[in-house]
């Protein structure tokens, strides 16, 4: 058993997204997988979570409207964290250097502006600049 542990890969000291276990899902799948939108790459592409992504891609594009930095300066400077970025799931991410990035990227740009919207009501009438 001693040379079983051993021999586990060390995870990186950064990751810190892991999946919910198989066996806690018949507890409450609801609680266990996202109802409504993905964020990141885990769960994107599910038929049931599509409908948000089109929304999303439309923060992105106001995101990228208030600012004063391009959408391929975003696309390069998360290009540059990829490795940190994909070392913080527990799990290895199966998806294209450039997928990886566009999925980072339309989540990072949705988070940021909901909260955004929340805090700062103006930006709900798209008047306030990031």
């Amino acid at each position: 058993m001693r040379g079983e542990l051993n021999s586990l890969p060390l995870l990186p000291s950064q990751c810190c997204i892991h999946t919910v276990p198989k066996q806690l899902h018949p507890l409450n799948e609801k609680a266990c997988t996202p109802q409504l939108v993905s964020i990141g790459p885990l769960h994107h592409g599910k038929e049931e979570l599509k409908p948000m992504e089109e929304h999303k891609k439309r923060h992105l594009q106001d995101f990228l409207q208030r600012t004063d930095l391009s959408l391929v300066d975003y696309l390069k400077d998360i290009k540059e964290r990829e490795k940190r970025l994909r070392d913080c799931y527990a799990e290895t991410i199966e998806f294209s250097s450039d997928e990886f990035i566009i999925v980072i990227l339309v989540g990072a740009a949705f988070i940021i502006k909901v909260l955004l919207s929340y805090h700062f009501k103006t930006m709900r009438n798209g008047k306030e600049n990031i």
